[in-house]
């Protein structure tokens, strides 16, 4: 299978994959479905940024999933609960935050038991619900960071609460300001600039949040070289915690919708970091990150450097720029794989782009089918 941005979507494509609307009790469209125009309108309505279709000669291609996109869905709507009771004066700290700790049970379960331990798949981001998605993703994001740097179960969940609960400070800031569609005012950054401190106030008389989870969701806007905020702490002065999530925030939030830009490619972002790496970001904790990260995720059609087009068919752990690559430009190439992190006569090949261009798309599209598989569907 290869992902396919909504934009680019055509009838009689055959969906390789369920997605998910906010609902966790039915799919929006289930796999297997062939595309029409009126089921592409609705992906598009719906803010589905794109989805894995069928192409003869990819079926071998499958993404793997650490958590399930239907549990997290399920895990979403609660963090969303969580989060609106937090917006109570009255509510009750201590159920929210052991309600917290259960979903962070289960991230780090799924997380030790599964080996390859990467975020190798597109994921599917509402804008309408990114504040839940988001603490879903920097809790789960932190977790995979903090087991390749060693941690060891129970300090895993205190990260992982951490990342979940690493904006809840948020709710306290104004939505014309969360949402302002342009650059905030100084006044109103520095309102901004003030939720992790929001945090403390709130969550502080939890005595059962560990110093760490506490400290972790302080310093997550920290930045080693002093320009972070709320407290302008460096180094040795962040807390490891502090330190993960910023990465595992950061990440998310370059390649997530927002009311001010659209999302970021996951190799942007990962460019972006990396370029920051040493003044916003402990080098070390980024290395743990470039373990689990993919620049340019399984399914995802690539131009290479060669003039070549290919899918991407495997990541490299710690080479996330330097996946493996299926091609797909009809030749003396056609299906061959290439390694583009580990082939010592690849050295000269890189990626330059993902295939963003519709003509382009279309052309690999056809020159890679016979549409025996829309012709199978129609049968």
């Amino acid at each position: 299978m290869i992902y396919i941005s909504s934009n680019n979507l055509q009838s009689g494509m055959i969906l390789a994959q369920e997605v998910w609307g906010k609902s966790s009790f039915l799919p929006l469209v289930h796999s297997g479905t062939v595309l029409n125009p009126s089921i592409i309108s609705r992906l598009i309505s719906k803010g589905i940024p794109g989805v894995y279709i069928e192409l003869a000669g990819c079926e071998d291609i499958t993404v793997n999933e650490i958590i399930t996109m239907e549990e997290k869905i399920r895990v979403t709507n609660e963090i969303e609960k969580i989060f609106k009771s937090l917006q109570f004066q009255n509510c009750n700290i201590f159920n929210c935050v052991e309600s917290v700790g259960h979903i962070a049970d289960y991230i780090v379960d799924i997380v030790v038991k599964n080996h390859e331990c990467m975020m190798n798949i597109i994921d599917i981001k509402n804008y309408n619900e990114y504040s839940y998605i988001h603490s879903m993703q920097v809790g789960i994001f932190s977790t995979l960071i903090g087991k390749k740097m060693g941690y060891k179960n129970d300090k895993l969940k205190e990260l992982s609460v951490a990342g979940m609960l690493h904006d809840i400070g948020k709710v306290n800031v104004p939505l014309e300001i969360l949402d302002k569609p342009g650059a905030l005012t100084s006044e109103e950054f520095d309102i901004m600039k003030n939720h992790p401190s929001y945090a403390m106030d709130k969550l502080s008389s939890c005595r059962t949040l560990s110093k760490d989870t506490l400290d972790g969701i302080m310093t997550h806007h920290e930045k080693l070289d002093g320009t972070g905020y709320p407290n302008g702490l460096k180094n040795d002065e962040i807390h490891p915690f502090g330190k993960i999530i910023a990465i595992a925030d950061v990440y998310d939030a370059l390649t997530s919708d927002r009311s001010y830009r659209k999302a970021w490619e996951p190799h942007n972002a990962i460019n972006y970091m990396i370029s920051y790496a040493g003044t916003h970001f402990d080098v070390d904790i980024l290395n743990s990150f470039l373990l689990v990260a993919s620049a340019y995720p399984v399914g995802v059609l690539v131009s290479l450097s060669n003039n070549l087009k290919g899918v991407v068919i495997d990541t490299v752990p710690g080479l996330p720029l330097n996946p493996i690559v299926k091609i797909l430009t009809p030749g003396e190439h056609h299906g061959e794989i290439f390694d583009l992190a580990n082939d010592i006569n690849l050295l000269s090949v890189s990626i330059t782009d993902t295939l963003k261009d519709p003509e382009e798309i279309s052309r690999v599209l056809k020159e890679n089918s016979d549409f025996s598989l829309i012709k199978k569907a129609n049968q």
